[in-house]
């Protein structure tokens, strides 16, 4: 495989990735949430209903600042303004959206301190999957890069 298929078919991975992190931390934030309330982790439906909101709201938002482009997800001056948009309108959203599925009035129905829990736990670890993303990705490309320029004559 040439230089230019790696890295073509490493970018047409990278949205799938990055998908795949930002659903396992919106994940971790519903087991996390579940289990500290005392609440079943087997029960598979029950935690899909919690975490329906966070997800629909999260892959509504994001791909409109482009999180899940390769100029935006591998330029931390880019991915981080983008981050913090997309964090401050999704999650919110989510918990307006998860009073209106639990048929609570909007916004009383919104518990603060579920608000303040929500809204550090995955600013913080969403920022640290994606910056460590990011480290990831450029430190790959720095490799890929190196290798192509030592094996050209």
């Amino acid at each position: 495989m040439t230089h230019t298929n790696v890295k073509a078919a490493a970018s047409s991975r990278q949205p799938l990735i990055l998908a795949a992190g930002d659903l396992l931390v919106l994940l971790s934030f519903v087991l996390i949430g579940r289990r500290s309330h005392a609440l079943s982790t087997a029960d598979f439906f029950a935690g899909l209903y919690t975490a329906l909101p966070f997800v629909v709201c999260w892959f509504l938002v994001t791909p409109w600042l482009g999180l899940f482009k390769l100029d935006v997800a591998s330029n931390l001056s880019r991915l981080l303004p983008r981050l913090l948009v997309g964090w401050a309108i999704a999650v919110p959203l989510a918990h307006v959206m998860r009073a209106w599925l639990l048929g609570r009035p909007i916004p009383q129905g919104i518990p603060l301190t579920f608000v303040i829990v929500s809204l550090s736990y995955i600013g913080f670890v969403m920022l640290a999957w994606r910056v460590g993303y990011l480290w990831w990705a450029n430190r790959r490309q720095r490799k890929q890069t190196n290798s192509v320029t030592e094996a050209q004559p």
